[in-house]
Formats: structure tokens, sequence, C-alpha cells
């Protein structure tokens, strides 16, 4: 949902931006989904976290000065709210009634290949603090899924995913 939005501003508002030398391997971002929608533990009603991986030639004062506006605007998005200058910088909103909460990363090079790795420590150098945050949310949930992903054991992680939704289910009904 707000990936597709991004989607659209890279493609409309990028072109105002030096262009990095064409390539048919890389692409103007990185999108990706993270927390519970990653590892297959959301439910309805539960919020999508993703996070837009861009280019240094994309600053943050343009992915939030440019594409609030135009997120903002679109009449199928409600309860939209913009923080830049968070702990973890982020977009939250609701789209066709979907939470969308919306981070950002800057990594430190002038394109994003199609093959990006979010999880290689090449992409945390020279990076600021904001984004290395960021970064951590879709870092931690590919890591967790890596260490209960067992090939001999395809169980294993579907009993994974049963403790987590019934920690969740708990802790929400303890929070009621």
């Amino acid at each position: 949902m707000g990936f597709f939005v991004y989607l659209l501003y890279l493609n409309f508002d990028l072109l105002t931006l030096p262009p990095p030398a064409p390539s048919p391997h890389t692409t103007p971002h990185h999108t990706s989904p993270h927390h519970s929608y990653r590892l297959a533990v959301h439910e309805p009603g539960a919020d999508i976290d993703c996070i837009c991986v861009a280019p240094n030639v994309c600053t943050r004062e343009d992915f939030f000065g440019s594409l609030a506006p135009l997120i903002s605007s679109n009449p199928q998005v409600t309860r939209f709210q913009s923080v830049s200058e968070a702990f973890v910088p982020i977009m939250t909103f609701y789209f066709d009634g979907v939470n969308i909460d919306l981070l950002f990363a800057r990594v430190n090079t002038n394109c994003v290949r199609k093959e990006f790795d979010i999880d290689s420590d090449e992409v945390m150098v020279g990076i600021d603090t904001a984004t290395e945050k960021s970064l951590n949310g879709p870092r931690t949930t590919n890591l967790i899924a890596k260490l209960v992903t067992d090939p001999t054991n395809p169980t294993r992680y579907k009993n994974f995913l049963i403790v987590v939704r019934l920690v969740r289910k708990w802790a929400k009904a303890k929070v009621s």
C-alpha cells in the first residue's frame, strides 16, 4: 500500500535529483515489510511495518518533505502522521483501512542494487543513527526468522509462529 505511493514518489521526485548511472542491476529503492507481517504472524487489523531504503541522492528531507504531502492528500489515506525528527523517523497512516508504518533508510550508495541485501553488514557502513535504527527492525526480524528456521525440521518454524501468535494474543488480552 504505502510502498506503491513510495514507488510513485521515487519515479516522480527523483527525476529532479542527479540520476545514478543507468544499469539493469539497479532500482531507485528497496522496500521491505518487517515485524509481524514479515514473520507471517499478523492478524486482521494489524499494521504493516515497511521500510523504504533509498540511495544517498534521496535525503530524509526529500522523503518526508515531498512524500508526506503526497500521501496525506490521497483520498484513501486517513489518520496520517509524519514524525521526521523521531528517534526512528516514521510516517504512519491508514490506507484503505489498513494501518501502514513507513520507515525511511538512506544507505551510503548512489544506487540500490536489485539484489540488495538488507542483512549485509556492509549496509551499515557510513549511515546516520536514524537510518541505523530504521534498519534494525527488518534486520532483527530476518535474523529471528533465520535462527528459528531449520531445513531438517520444518515444523520448528511453524511451532515458533504458533508460540508468537499465542504470546501476542495473551499480551493483547492482558492490556485490554
